[in-house]
């Protein structure tokens, strides 16, 4: 959701790993490196993958441009991550956009928390409006209590997307409204239908009574 956070590790160990927002999600990730199957579970993408992304990044730290001389794209280009063990009574700050993996090195008690400041606001909106439907709603009904500009600039944002929240009464007065007419339409066209099918099936019988007195032999006394 665009947010930054926290964690506050309260009893055992971590062990954390960072790459800056600009290193592409493949490289982070190390999708070109896993194995046919193997998996991206934190302790295998510790021991296994992190390991070969740093190796296959150092091969290509000679590469001066972001392609060779043939052309090749050097995805590793500003190749960049930071490893790190958080301990006891330690808290961690993850800011906005950066890949990160954790790995339990113990039992670990932590209490965390995503976090939203006025610096990354209008992404977080935007992400969260739409990823988050109802508790965005929620949250502004929140902001206009407790941050009152906040809650203008989310519905300036909403303004110049014109983004409808589903969740506003407005909106959810507009869509009962909406299922109320789409039922009584069907509803009539149900009755249009077996008011036709009665109709036709009437004038069937008519035709067949015509056809058996046109074609019936007369009988004299």
């Amino acid at each position: 959701m665009a947010t930054s956070a926290w964690n506050t590790l309260i009893y055992g160990k971590k062990r954390w790993v960072l790459f800056p927002p600009y290193i592409p999600k493949r490289i982070a990730k190390g999708t070109d490196l896993i194995r046919k199957g193997e998996d991206d579970e934190a302790i295998h993408y510790f021991m296994y993958i992190l390991p070969r992304i740093k190796k296959e990044a150092a091969s290509r730290s000679n590469w001066k441009k972001s392609s060779d001389s043939n052309g090749t794209h050097n995805p590793y280009q500003n190749f960049r991550c930071y490893e790190f063990t958080q301990n006891a009574g330690e808290t961690v700050f993850i800011p906005n956009g950066w890949w990160h993996a954790v790995l339990n090195l113990t039992h670990t008690i932590g209490i965390t928390q995503n976090f939203c400041s006025h610096r990354n606001f209008d992404e977080v909106w935007i992400k969260s409006r739409k990823g988050r439907k109802k508790m965005a709603w929620k949250w502004l009904c929140r902001l206009e209590d407790k941050f009152p500009h906040l809650a203008d600039r989310a519905r300036e944002l909403n303004d110049k997307d014109s983004f409808v929240m589903k969740y506003e009464p407005a909106q959810i007065q507009k869509k009962d409204m909406e299922r109320k007419i789409a039922k009584a339409q069907r509803k009539q066209e149900k009755e249009i239908r077996k008011s036709r099918s009665a109709k036709q099936s009437n004038d069937s019988s008519e035709i067949h009574h015509k056809r058996r007195r046109i074609v019936s032999p007369s009988v004299s006394p």
